[in-house]
């Protein structure tokens, strides 16, 4: 299965159009929807290093607890 974490900046929230700001709530308050539409698991979330730490600690490593794996970073706008 996919699991992927949104991160996003409070700014960012702020801007958001009345529209976009429901579909987001969506996101984060329908996750068993969003798993079957979308077919992944997503969890939503401040940008706060705490929150970050946890979510690396989650799915950066293989079930070995040793093995690292990959990050796909996404930013908006790109950098």
């Amino acid at each position: 299965d996919i699991d992927a974490v949104l991160i996003v900046d409070k700014s960012v929230i702020e801007r958001l159009p009345a529209e976009a700001l429901q579909f987001m709530e969506k996101l984060r308050d329908d996750r068993s929807d969003v798993k079957s539409y979308y077919g992944v698991d997503l969890y939503l979330e401040p940008n706060k290093f705490h929150r970050k730490a946890y979510w690396r600690g989650i799915f950066g490593y293989c079930h070995d607890e040793v093995t690292a794996k990959g990050f796909v970073l996404l930013s908006y706008p790109p950098k």
